[in-house]
């Protein structure tokens, strides 16, 4: 008896995964489409703006959200954002997720990105996938003393580098080389961690290839340079935004797809691509931690990230705008700052929907009632 209790849960854990070379070829037979009552239609750039089919520009504000799979919403909290007004969710998804070892994608993961996936197509919300990292993969823990982790990277990829701040950018700075995994050098037999980055970025493309109300592809979270510096950095990341954006060409036609800068904000190095349906984004934290309300200096800073890319014909938009609720005028600093992307005609979602207590970025107590003081702000930006 015990044998068949081992043998039926090794049967139910492979049914939940697919094996998958990294290397192959994933096509549209993987495609799925999420159930929901309300039809979203394909959207599309036209030069600096996201129109639907009819076209008819978009009002691209909305929110950020967590990892679907350990704070998962449901439709009360859809509900809740339509009642505010909000139009789009970016959703981070992680590589260590789908795929937990090499060229095995783990579908149960994939489940709790559906089901968010379907609350939002009943509600009328737009979503954005976002490929998201930070401090790279979940085998770093260096930088905090509690529980924290990274966020992004597979174990397996990077699980012979060293969990310390060396490490961490040793890590970084061999992806962007092309070093395979744990640094060592690439071949045909063992593909390259970018190589490795593509085909996940193909297999969930073609597997979402005929969902509209997934608007776009977020290709990746605040790229870290590692050891290389801004310059170095930028001619490895935009042939690689170039590279990505040609591979999932080859199995969605459709979606949008948008790059980001260094960090999420280094816009002084950034550089249009020679590519069509995509967009640009950046993040804006800036002046936040103890804002005294100047907004004219608040202004100043936003240009000094705008003026480099605002010539970019393309949609350009704000992928993450937030602050704490425990710094000083934080409800000024979401006020103005938000007053002068309307000025620039700048879509955004705003960091982050979420419960807490304490007074951090989510927009709800534990209980689900509403921080009032920064949600009212929102609610006339939305």
């Amino acid at each position: 008896m015990r044998v068949y209790r081992e043998l039926l849960m090794t049967v139910l854990l492979l049914s939940s995964l697919l094996i998958i070379p990294s290397t192959a070829s994933v096509r549209s037979k993987f495609s799925i489409s999420s159930s929901g009552r309300i039809g979203l239609d394909w959207l599309r750039t036209d030069g600096k703006w996201i129109v639907d089919g009819e076209g008819n520009i978009i009002s691209w504000r909305g929110v950020n959200i967590f990892d679907p799979r350990k704070r998962p919403l449901i439709g009360e909290d859809y509900g809740k954002m339509v009642s505010w007004g909000v139009k789009i969710v970016r959703m981070p998804i992680e590589w260590h997720q789908i795929e937990p070892q090499p060229g095995i994608y783990d579908l149960s993961y994939l489940e709790y990105v559906n089901k968010q996936i379907t609350w939002a197509k009943k509600y009328g919300i737009r979503v954005v996938l976002d490929m998201h990292q930070w401090y790279w993969s979940p085998h770093f823990t260096f930088f905090s003393n509690t529980s924290g982790r990274g966020y992004g990277m597979p174990v397996w990829l990077v699980s012979r580098y060293p969990d310390t701040e060396d490490g961490w950018l040793d890590a970084v700075t061999d992806f962007w080389l092309g070093k395979e995994p744990n640094g060592t050098e690439a071949s045909s037999l063992n593909p390259s961690m970018i190589d490795r980055y593509v085909s996940v970025w193909k297999f969930l493309a073609s597997r979402y290839a005929n969902e509209a109300t997934i608007a776009l592809f977020d290709l990746f979270n605040e790229p870290h340079h590692g050891r290389l510096s801004q310059t170095q950095h930028a001619q490895f990341l935009y042939p690689f935004y170039e590279n990505l954006i040609s591979e999932i060409r080859e199995v969605d036609a459709n979606h949008i797809l948008n790059y980001q800068p260094a960090l999420g904000s280094a816009t002084s190095y950034a550089r249009p691509l020679n590519e069509s349906n995509i967009t640009f984004s950046f993040h804006f934290y800036r002046l936040k931690t103890n804002y005294d309300g100047n907004s004219s200096e608040l202004e100043s800073t936003f240009l000094s990230v705008w003026n480099p890319i605002k010539g970019l014909n393309i949609p350009v938009w704000v992928s993450e705008v937030g602050i704490e609720f425990f710094r000083p005028n934080f409800n000024l600093w979401a006020n103005d700052t938000l007053s002068i992307l309307s000025r620039h005609q700048l879509g955004w979602t705003w960091w982050v929907y979420g419960k807490s207590d304490f007074p951090g970025y989510p927009l709800l107590y534990m209980d689900g009632t509403e921080k009032t003081e920064i949600v009212s702000i929102l609610r006339t930006f939305f």
